[in-house]
């Protein structure tokens, strides 16, 4: 479970603007891995064998994004936006590892 936080700033005239943004998302994520563990051979047998070990945690983490995009929006109609959201973190302890540019795309009506 995450919240994010964002602010956006527009930059432009009429219809068509460049859209700006800077947040963060901060949640409980759940953390599942799986290891292989190898274990010694006990007589009679012969060989040893690899066995998984699976392990579960429960950690609060965050990551920071940004937004770069295009929108076009009336005062009254369709509004479109196409960009891309880098994210990434400082590297700390409670920071998510996985950096990655998601590309986003929304469609509305704006009233």
């Amino acid at each position: 479970m995450g919240i994010p936080l964002e602010l956006n700033y527009l930059l432009g005239k009429k219809h068509s603007k460049l859209e700006l943004g800077f947040g963060t998302s901060l949640g409980v994520y759940r953390v599942k891995e799986t290891t292989w563990q190898y274990e010694e051979p006990t007589p009679p047998d012969t060989e040893g064998v690899f066995e998984p070990c699976t392990s579960q945690s429960t950690h609060f983490g965050y990551f920071l994004f940004g937004d770069i995009g295009y929108r076009y929006q009336r005062d009254n109609g369709f509004l479109f936006r196409i960009g891309i959201s880098p994210s990434f973190n400082f590297g700390d302890k409670n920071g998510l590892e996985k950096s990655a540019f998601y590309p986003y795309i929304g469609l509305g009506w704006s009233f």
